[in-house]
This record gives structure tokens, C-alpha cells and sequence, in this order.
């Protein structure tokens, strides 16, 4: 093998490398958001504060309003909220 075509071959594998990489950072980078965005949404869910849960959510009419204040009203209480298991999909 030439010195020349191992050098073409070594530069897109790194090339490769570097697109695998940066898409598997986006993915993960993604996923953290997404359980931020959920931990955030059940702390505001967890002391009560069904206004933070509302701003939270897209698209929710007064039937789905009413049912978060329930169920915000329902579920709060004191203690730390913690995020046991998140499956991506």
C-alpha cells in the first residue's frame, strides 16, 4: 500500500470518527435537555406550582388546564423529586 492511499484512508476514518462523535454528542446532548425539561416540569408538579406545570406544556385547552391543577393539587408534597428511570425512544 502507498503512503499516499494510507493517508487517504487514515484521513477518513478520522473523518468518519469525527461525524460518529459529533452525532452521538448531539443525541446525548438532546437527552439531557429532555430530562431536564421533565425534571423541572415534576419539581413545579412536586411543591405545587401549577402554573410553572402549565407554562411547561404545549397546547393545553381548558379541559387539559383543569386536569393538571387536579393532579398538581393532588400529587404535591414535601421531598426531594427524583428521576428513577428515562427510557429514550
Amino acid at each position: 500500500m502507498t503512503r499516499r492511499r494510507r493517508r487517504v484512508l487514515l484521513a477518513a476514518a478520522v473523518l468518519v470518527f469525527l461525524v460518529v462523535s459529533a452525532g452521538l454528542a448531539r443525541v446525548l446532548a438532546v437527552e439531557g435537555q429532555e430530562r431536564d425539561a421533565i425534571l423541572d416540569l415534576l419539581r413545579a408538579q412536586a411543591r405545587g406550582d401549577a402554573t410553572a406545570v402549565l407554562e411547561q406544556l404545549d397546547a393545553c385547552d381548558a379541559r387539559c388546564t383543569r386536569d393538571v391543577r387536579a393532579a398538581v393539587a393532588r400529587v404535591a408534597g414535601p421531598g426531594d423529586v427524583k428521576l428513577v428511570r428515562l427510557d429514550s425512544g
